[in-house]
């Protein structure tokens, strides 16, 4: 991790990423500068809100609610549509040695389904990489979608290997993922 005084640290790309893959190269020193970690934030932001809106509850129903509050992990929002707008979206250092990128993305989202706010995290390869190109393309922020951002749908495939691979596809608000990939 890096030293919060210092700036991000150099992230360790292996020789065939840097010398075979320039565009995986880029990308990865990309999010390097735009990671962040909890040190350089000061705490956990996420953890502080979950507490302030603890103290915050007037009511046992508040209480409640306000402790099942905090980052969601991706895999447990799998098919349940949502909206994501690119300013919601953060890119955070991970410390899970098994990842197969040292980041993962935080997202503030709003769940179609129940029309609260929630913080998803996911740190997959895959879905990361299609996140950033859809923020790059502009697609989170279109002017024909809501101000609430783009409508979208988690959803898992299984490797070869029987791995859950998650996926970002586009979700129309007739009820249907559209599976070409086109805009919605």
């Amino acid at each position: 991790m890096a030293n919060p005084t210092s700036g991000p640290a150099e992230i360790d790309i292996p020789a065939s990423v840097r010398a075979d893959y320039p565009l995986v190269r880029n990308f990865l020193r990309r999010l390097d500068l735009e990671a962040t970690t909890e040190a350089q934030e000061g705490g956990d932001e996420t953890v502080l809100q979950i507490i302030n809106s603890i103290l915050a509850a007037e009511t046992e129903e508040e209480l409640f609610k306000a402790q099942e509050a905090g980052v969601l992990s991706a895999k447990d929002f799998v098919n349940q549509p949502f909206r994501l707008k690119s300013e919601n979206v953060s890119w955070r250092r991970s410390n899970i040695e098994s990842s197969a990128l040292p980041f993962f993305a935080i997202m503030k989202i709003l769940d179609l389904e129940d029309g609260e706010e929630k913080m998803l995290a996911c740190g997959g390869a895959t879905f990361m990489v299609v996140l950033d190109k859809l923020i790059s393309f502009g697609s989170l922020d279109r002017p024909e979608d809501s101000d609430q951002g783009r409508s979208l749908q988690i959803t898992a495939k299984r490797t070869s290997r029987g791995y859950d691979v998650l996926l970002l596809k586009p979700f129309n608000m007739n009820g249907a993922r559209k599976t070409d990939g086109a805009s919605t």
